[in-house]
């Protein structure tokens, strides 16, 4: 940057990088479009990370500023202050700014292995969160938020998955990690068994959930090769594993659902580890085995296309009803003895509406449908997401789950297709938003949507996106470019939702896609594919999206239904309930829905 060279509004540029080179340039011109909420920016680069200190008008900002310079740094120190942060009371354009003291700072999730993996041998290894990044642990940077000024201590609950493992005891996979400010820290340490099956030579997948305050935080991955022979006392050499986007992120003072279910695929297709939680601990329950491992006897792939293959065909009346009934008693049936006990406790305390929260790294079995059998023994035993609060999230991006979501602007995309093939719900849908609600409506076009996604803007934060129109789920269309959103003048695939998509870093929007199969996940080179877990990993709070073909006209009540109770303040998993159990018997379309994100979040 030019030294000493002054710009409008107050920003002045001192040494640095050339501005002509890239990304540079692009990220000068994008500070430059925030200039008038920019009191002053100092840039300090220290290797692949950068501090950021200063004065601005908003949180909004600050947060922007944070998005734009991690184009180019591993990290980013954000000590911007926020010196007149705006507020105002409009439904549409409010935007909330704290300006209570906290503090953050950033550590990276490590896995240490005391020895090398043997069968039938014992084996330790340790869970920490350090300042440096360890290179054989894949896990994005922790970001600690809203930390007390004058914090001692945080502590990080931590919980290991891997099908290679045996513990003594279901107790034995949990662990605590402590922060500390000085930069150092307390590691989890652990004791368990190599399985005697465990196959010499093949690598196994150990997962690593973190949680604070009971509620999930993030997640890191560790890959564990068995040897054979007797153990030389030294450590193996990993492979370097690039760090995701996401990585943990610890808040305070949030809500907790009553059960956290944490549904984790290991190496072995098809073979889960549950693990369940609540805020009270297992003292009060008689449930005595609180994780289990359980085995659908197929991929699960392809023990959900057999179970919903049938779906998008159904006729709406008694047959869609009973079907979907019987599709639920499947998926409960697949559960193990440890859910189906400890539900039945909650429910007998609790009642049938208590908020259920699904951490997964399967994208496909939607265990919100199943339906307690007769065995079960409730008289008035209904699909799970018919009678609780629930959404779920992705493993790989726990550390994006965010609590709540600033309340500000709607804005909609909905294709007026010129070749015949408009849906008038969905258009109608769309001018509802903006009559009702006050969205604004953009061109459903290629380039304007993924603009939209890729571009600061100043203003109030966007609350909410929706897109309704045409979808093929992913792989389908492939050959003839038609993967993904259908818009007015062609197709944008879930594969363009890159490091790009600066949206949902910015605001944490949540998402609605209202198209046929948008749901839909795969997985691709072991990577959570489709648009929720995209979105997700960019930093979309939330994803509302159907899994099959959906009937237009009971979608598009559905979704009105849900922005306005969404608008009036309650959360991700009320609002949802509430629209299924409105529309269930029209059709199987309610169905269809699946809500990603955090059970208890609503417009803050």
């Amino acid at each position: 940057m030019d030294a000493g060279n002054y710009v409008a509004f107050g920003l002045v540029d001192t040494d640095g990088p050339p501005v002509e080179d890239e990304p540079w340039s692009g990220i000068r011109s994008s500070v430059y479009r925030l200039a008038r909420e920019i009191f002053s920016l100092d840039v300090r680069l220290a290797g692949r990370g950068l501090t950021l200190t200063g004065s601005v008008t908003s949180e909004k900002v600050k947060a922007r500023l944070e998005a734009i310079f991690r184009r180019v740094a591993d990290h980013v120190c954000n000590e911007v202050e926020v010196t007149a942060p705006f507020e105002c009371a409009s439904l549409v354009t409010d935007r909330n700014a704290s300006t209570v003291s906290t503090e953050s700072l950033s550590r990276f999730p490590s896995v240490t292995l005391d020895g090398e993996a043997r069968p039938n041998e014992a084996f330790r290894f340790e869970v920490d969160l350090a300042p440096t990044p360890d290179e054989a642990t894949k896990g994005g940077a922790v970001e600690l938020k809203d930390l007390p000024a004058g914090w001692t201590e945080v502590r990080v609950d931590v919980e290991v998955f891997c099908d290679a493992i045996l513990f003594q005891n279901s107790s034995d996979r949990l662990g605590v990690v402590m922060v500390l400010p000085d930069g150092s820290s307390r590691p989890a340490a652990f004791r368990c068994l190599i399985k005697p099956d465990a196959t010499v030579g093949d690598t196994y997948k150990m997962t690593v959930l973190f949680e604070q305050e009971g509620r999930p935080a993030g997640s890191a991955v560790r890959q564990i090769r068995i040897v054979q022979g007797p153990d030389a006392g030294g450590k193996r050499k990993e492979t370097a594993v690039p760090p995701t986007q996401r990585g943990v992120q610890l808040v305070r003072d949030v809500q907790r659902p009553r059960l956290t279910v944490r549904i984790i695929e290991g190496s072995r297709p098809g073979v889960l580890q549950w693990s369940l939680g609540t805020p009270l601990g297992r003292v009060p329950f008689k449930t005595l085995c609180w994780s289990e491992e359980t085995s659908l006897k197929a991929d699960t792939s392809d023990f959900t296309r057999d179970l919903l293959g049938r779906c998008p065909n159904l006729k709406p009346g008694r047959a869609h009803v009973s079907v979907m009934r019987g599709i639920g008693e499947r998926i409960w049936k697949s559960t193990p003895t440890c859910f189906r006990d400890l539900y039945a406790e909650l429910r007998g305390l609790h009642g049938p509406r208590f908020p259920i929260q699904i951490v997964t790294n399967d994208p496909h079995v939607p265990w919100e449908i199943m339906h307690p059998d007769a065995e079960a023994g409730f008289p008035d035993a209904d699909h799970l997401f018919m009678t609780h609060p629930i959404a779920r999230w992705f493993a790989s991006a726990e550390g994006g789950m965010r609590n709540g979501f600033p309340k500000g602007r709607i804005v909609t995309f909905v294709p007026d297709y010129p070749d015949g093939k408009a849906l008038p719900a969905a258009l109608e849908e769309g001018r509802r938003l903006v009559s009702e609600y006050g969205a604004e409506r953009r061109e459903a076009t290629c380039d304007g949507f993924m603009g939209f996604l890729g571009r600061s803007e100043p203003g109030a934060p966007v609350s909410v996106l929706h897109f309704a129109g045409h979808a093929n789920p992913p792989q389908e269309g492939l050959s003839a470019g038609e993967d993904g959103l259908r818009m007015i003048d062609g197709w944008i695939s879930d594969m363009e939702v890159h490091g790009g998509v600066v949206l949902g870093m910015e605001d944490g929007t949540f998402v609605v896609l209202n198209a046929c199969s948008a749901g839909v996940a795969n997985h691709t080179l072991g990577v959570v594919g489709g648009w929720p877990a995209s979105l997700a990993s960019r930093g979309f709070g939330g994803i509302l999206a159907p899994i099959w073909a959906i009937q237009d006209e009971c979608a598009s009540s559905i979704v009105l239904d849900y922005v306005a109770a969404l608008a009036k303040g309650k959360t991700l998993g009320e609002t949802m309930l509430d629209a299924r159990v409105c529309y269930r018997n029209v059709s199987a379309t309610p169905y269809a829905y699946l809500c990603h994100g955090d059970v208890m979040a609503r417009l803050s």
